[in-house]
């Protein structure tokens, strides 16, 4: 029988080593990007949710005129994320700065979203109004 015959047959048992070992380090490859898009994905619609979350709360304050008793701050039950409002005097008369925060109740390295806006009050006090912009107005 001729040797070279029975050389070209097959691949050699180093070769089929090799090969398994490049296709196990190109799996794991893939693997950890597919999670790293799965943490970035679920980081991003808990930041989406954070975000809704602290604009419905800004929107809830100032229709009912709450921000007037800030600081405030409570709960999304069932959600696991808690809120907090802040008040500040406006750089003008009657316009105060409403700031609504929103962290993850259950992380302690979350920081939050925060949602920020001017209020103007008129002087007699009774119901708010959402600030114009500068060439927004009518």
């Amino acid at each position: 029988m001729n040797l070279n015959a029975v050389r070209n047959r097959g691949f050699s048992l180093v070769e089929a080593v090799i090969a398994t070992a490049l296709a196990v380090v190109g799996i794991t490859a893939v693997m950890g990007a597919y999670g790293s898009i799965n943490a970035a994905r679920a980081q991003a619609k808990e930041s989406e949710l954070k975000l809704r979350l602290a604009l419905e709360k800004y929107d809830e304050v100032v229709a009912t005129g709450e921000f007037e008793q800030a600081p405030l701050s409570g709960d999304f039950s069932p959600l696991e994320y808690t809120y907090s409002v802040e008040a500040e005097p406006g750089v003008a008369t009657n316009l105060r700065e409403i700031i609504v925060v929103v962290k993850s109740s259950t992380r302690r390295d979350d920081d939050g979203i925060e949602v920020r806006g001017i209020v103007y009050v008129p002087q007699n006090g009774v119901g708010a109004a959402p600030a114009q912009t500068a060439g927004g107005g009518q």
